[in-house]
């Protein structure tokens, strides 16, 4: 199973030129791969926040697009909505929709992470806690090592 870290929240907390990792006790793949007993092949994206300039996270767009005004419901409550600045607006989505700058984009892929046969008999949730806190390591030493800073 491959896991990237990816989507609007890491790349919006991450500042220009330097990735980040934000998954906040995200373990849903760590479920399957127990459940399946394959290994997390831990993949990281190097670069991909520097083709915008985010203005605004759009926490607070989003909550006032999704929330108030289309009124969408719970489900949509961390629907996020930037504000960014990029190479050439789409119109008539100008305000918030570019193309993005022209960036140096690497990928990265890590070494396996198996999931321990001790995981069978404790607790679940445990064990998929431990396994994806492993796949967060293993995730943040590629940024470290690989990381535009380091380049």
């Amino acid at each position: 199973m491959l896991a990237y870290p990816g989507g609007v929240r890491e790349i919006m907390e991450s500042r220009f030129g330097r990735e980040s990792l934000a998954w906040e006790g995200r373990t849903g793949f760590a479920a399957v791969a127990l459940a399946t007993g394959v290994p997390v092949i831990p993949a990281a994206g190097i670069g991909v926040n520097n083709g915008h300039v985010f203005i605004s996270s759009g926490r607070w767009l989003g909550r006032l697009l999704f929330q108030r005004l289309l009124r969408l419901g719970p489900a949509y409550a961390e629907y996020w909505d930037p504000l960014t600045i990029g190479l050439i607006p789409l119109l008539p989505f100008s305000w918030a929709v570019h193309l993005p700058w022209p960036c140096k984009l690497r990928y990265v892929v890590g070494e396996p992470v198996h999931p321990s046969g001790a995981a069978q008999g404790s607790d679940v949730h445990e064990a998929e806690a431990d396994l994806a806190e492993q796949v967060r390591r293993a995730m943040e030493q590629l940024l470290a090592e690989h990381g535009t800073d380091s380049v």
